[in-house]
């Protein structure tokens, strides 16, 4: 059932690209990685990684923020007109929503670089090191932007250019070129 948001009827698939585009950028600031690591006298210390501590979350971010400027000029700036590009929007969204799920579980695979970081402690008793909740929240709010841009699929989209526009080559049985005429000769003098 569409929602109205802002005056626009707004459908499932795109309230979950909002959402998962949303909550995506929120998660990158969550811990993505915590550590903690026991010290004297049963004391511990720990810490946390976001998101932005290994190249796979920087990618994460990009894909976020592209998906979030991509949503709003074509939903809530009416005066900026994007030229046609060469794929419609949902396709774009299920793109990226495929792009923040694999650099989310490419954080979970790696443990973002900071695995082995602390591991002389790794034998302490207490000592823990592994992927936090923020990494979790990543991976669903990719699967809701890739869910909803294939649901979106239905939906009216902007003026495209066809995808055989940019793959376009001369087929050998094309004629040459026309070559310019000549040039005049000069007047002597």
């Amino acid at each position: 059932m569409p929602l109205n948001i802002a005056g626009k009827q707004t459908s499932n698939g795109t309230l979950a690209v909002a959402g998962g585009l949303i909550v995506g950028l929120v998660s990158a600031f969550l811990p993505w990685h915590s550590t903690t690591i026991p010290t004297v006298l049963g004391s511990t210390t720990s810490g946390s990684h976001n998101a932005f501590g290994y190249w796979s979350g920087w990618l994460f971010v990009l894909a976020v923020l592209t998906g979030i400027a991509l949503f709003a000029v074509r939903n809530y700036v009416p005066d900026i007109s994007i030229p046609a590009l060469p794929f419609t929007d949902s396709m774009i969204y299920l793109g990226i929503g495929v792009v923040m799920l694999l650099c989310a579980l490419l954080w979970l695979a790696t443990g973002g670089g900071y695995g082995s970081v602390h591991a002389y402690a790794s034998d302490f008793p207490g000592y823990s090191s592994g992927p936090s909740f923020g990494v979790f929240i990543g991976v669903l709010a990719g699967v809701a932007v890739g869910a909803g841009g294939y649901l979106v699929q239905s939906e009216p989209q902007p003026a495209t250019k066809p995808l055989s526009v940019y793959q376009t080559r001369p087929s050998p049985s094309d004629p040459p070129p026309a070559m310019p005429p000549p040039a005049p000769p000069a007047p002597s003098s």
